[in-house]
């Protein structure tokens, strides 16, 4: 990013990232791993309604079932995203694995609900 670019920052409990606002103009369509998670962990940690579209062409899910993604996965948990594809590669947390994803179009999505036993697994095992 060149310095005199102009820059919004996005605050994430994990990083802070600066994205150009000549990017932000020039790619619409495209979102940002981070602004992402930060507008997830933000909706979750105050309570709102998050986001939870359903993609065409994915399976439907049992229930109220829905899909997330790296961004969903890494807000719902509270672990960075690198860490969570390093668990994947690594086969870890070796306590508590992580959930293996479903790769649909390149993109790696998890049923919401196998992130959420996860981490419940997660915070019973801080407790004992």
């Amino acid at each position: 990013m060149h310095p005199e670019a102009n820059s919004t920052s996005v605050e994430s409990s994990f990083k802070t990232v600066s994205v150009s606002e000549d990017v932000l103009a020039h790619d619409e369509g495209r979102v940002d791993l981070y602004a992402q998670l930060s507008s997830l962990a933000e909706a979750i940690r105050v309570g709102s309604t998050v986001p939870a579209g359903r993609l065409y062409g994915l399976p439907e899910l049992p229930g109220n079932g829905c899909w997330t993604d790296i961004a969903g996965a890494a807000a719902l948990t509270g672990v960075p995203p690198r860490t969570i594809t390093s668990w994947l590669t690594r086969g870890g947390p070796v306590r508590n694995p992580f959930p293996v994803p479903r790769r649909f179009l390149y993109r790696l999505y998890w049923p919401r609900d196998d992130i959420e036993s996860w981490r419940a697994r997660e915070r019973e095992r801080e407790r004992r």
